[in-house]
Order: C-alpha cells, then sequence, then structure tokens
C-alpha cells in the first residue's frame, strides 16, 4: 500500500506566474518483525543484535550476503573523549586526544516501539558522566538506510562526543562530501601528511567502499570525520571553554544514519540518499515551473524554502 500527498504553490515572479508542485509518497511495504522481545531484529534488509549497552553488536547485510560490521567490534559505539587542545580551545583537535576517553556504556532503557509495516524502532537511553543521551534507531522495511535520531543533554567542558563504526571494509582511502562536489582522502598513518588527517571535514556523507561493497556514513549537521584503521567516526559535540566557557552545553538534537550497500558510492546514489535524508521526504518532483529553472539531470537538486 502507498499513501500519497500532494503540495501545491502559485506566485508571480518578474516572468509571470508559476505553480510547483511536490509529491510526497510513504510506501507501507511488509516484512518488518520484532523476532526477539529482548534485543534482535529481523528486517527484509538486516539481521540486527544489540549488545547489553545498547550498542550493534551485530549487522548482517542480508541484500548482499555479509556482516557490516567487524568481528567483535561494536557499532553505534559512543565515546567521551578528553579534548584539551594546545591552542584555540573551541575549534581545535589535536591528535592526541585518543589518549584518555570513555565508553557511554551505562544503559538506563531500551525499548522497541513503532513496530509495523512501514519500520521498527529502538528506542534507548544512555547516560555519561553527568550527560544524558537519548537515541531513537529507526530500521525500514523498503529503505537500506538505518536512521539515528539523536537527543543528547550534554554537561562537560573540554570534553569530544564522537560515535564509531568499526565497518569490514578494505580500502585504504575514503569519499567526503564538500561544497559542490566530493574528494577522496587516505585513510591511513603512512606519512606525516597522513597523520595530521586524524580529522577531516566533510558535509552530508563520508563513504568507504571496498569495490563491489561500501557504507556511507550520512548526517544531518555534523561536519568532522574520521576513518583510520577502518571505524567510520563521526564528531558529535565538542564542548571547549575558550573563549566561550559554556559552548556546546545544554539540549542537542541530530540526526545521522548508516547506509551499506552494494557496489561504491555512485551506484549506490549516496549523493541522492543523503539529500533525501536532509529534506526529510522519500521523493520530490518538480509539476510545473516558469522558465527561470529547469531540471537536467538526477545529480542536478534544486531546493526551495
Amino acid at each position: 500500500m502507498c499513501l500519497l500527498f500532494f503540495i501545491h504553490c502559485a506566485g508571480h515572479t518578474l516572468n509571470g506566474p508559476f505553480q510547483v508542485g511536490f509529491l510526497l509518497w510513504a510506501s507501507l511495504s511488509p516484512g518488518v518483525k520484532n523476532t526477539a522481545g529482548n534485543k534482535k531484529l529481523e528486517t527484509p534488509f538486516y539481521t540486527v543484535v544489540f549488545d547489553e549497552n545498547g550498542m550493534l553488536a551485530r549487522l548482517y547485510d542480508k541484500k548482499n550476503e555479509r556482516e557490516v560490521l567487524k568481528e567483535g567490534q561494536k557499532g553505534n559505539r559512543m565515546v567521551m573523549y578528553e579534548d584539551k587542545p594546545m591552542n584555540f580551545d573551541n575549534w581545535d583537535i589535536d591528535m592526541y586526544y585518543t589518549e584518555k576517553g570513555w565508553e557511554a556504556s551505562d544503559l538506563t532503557s531500551f525499548e522497541w516501539t513503532d513496530i509495523g509495516d512501514v519500520c521498527v524502532c529502538a528506542v534507548l537511553e544512555r547516560r555519561i558522566s553527568k550527560s544524558v543521551i537519548r537515541q531513537k534507531v529507526t530500521f525500514y522495511a523498503d529503505s537500506a538506510v538505518i536512521r539515528f535520531d539523536t537527543y543528547v543533554d550534554w554537561k562537560e567542558h573540554q570534553h569530544l562526543l564522537k560515535v564509531h563504526f568499526p565497518v569490514d571494509i578494505h580500502t585504504d582511502e575514503a569519499a567526503f562530501d564538500i561544497q559542490f562536489g566530493n574528494l577522496t582522502r587516505k585513510i591511513h598513518q603512512n606519512t606525516s601528511w597522513d597523520e595530521a588527517r586524524f580529522e577531516s571535514c566533510g558535509q552530508k556523507w563520508m563513504d568507504m567502499s571496498e569495490g563491489h561493497y561500501g557504507v556511507s556514513l550520512l548526517n544531518d549537521c555534523k561536519y568532522g570525520h574520521s576513518a583510520l584503521d577502518g571505524v567510520m567516526t563521526l564528531t558529535l559535540i565538542k564542548s571547549g571553554i575558550e573563549p566561550n566557557p559554556t559552548a556546546d552545553q545544554e539540549e542537542h538534537t541530530f540526526t545521522y544514519a548508516l547506509y551499506p550497500h552494494a557496489e561504491g558510492w555512485r551506484q549506490a546514489n549516496t549523493v541522492q540518499e543523503a539529500m533525501k535524508f536532509r529534506l526529510r521526504c522519500q521523493k520530490l518532483r518538480l509539476v510545473r515551473a516558469c522558465s527561470m529553472f529547469s531540471y537536467m539531470a538526477p545529480s542536478c537538486h534544486i531546493l526551495m524554502w
């Protein structure tokens, strides 16, 4: 079954009247079922197992018949690191930040919600130090994207919060979305230049692929990434004290997503998935418009407010 929503807008420009239509739909595909009652889930795309701390202990990709995560390592692993750079406290991250860190492993609640034909959600809460992290992890029936809607009540100073996904991908480079395109960076530490690239900037997505399989990490508002030793990492919060002594304090809401896929990021349409993820709709179609612009190719995106 499919639910259709049509939104129509009309107006005038210097070139005359125009009309724009937006067609949105939600596909109600059957197949998601909660088999656990505990911390295991079967979907059309994945076998999912959460551990006792609310982290992903296993993520098996049924469509591509392979494990997404490295054996014995956990996905959606949040770690709080001590962050005291030598200069520019609210901006810099120095490479020695990994020397002292604490895992957010104090799981205070876990439950399955929204169990139905469209999706299943795992809602969990974790505490670390004085801070609270709540997440709604959504697994869809008709999409391979796994969504992590996150709320953090942050009370820490000079600490970084990062999330880690140790993906089972053999590659020495990763692709990052940047302004007006993307670029590829090496993710090893063979040279001093490589060592200095322990944190890389990126916008809507990063991707690690090994030819016929890959994993993309999407986000809606974060820009610090790393991928050392095959661990895809996203920087979530940086709470410096200079010049603002209360930077990043209190409440945060943000969303990121994991997108395992066949082939490389181009064939898997990672760019389009990242746009859909940010725009929070399944499809946008231009119905009719005046001559001030035209829609030429799938790689072209028209954003309207």
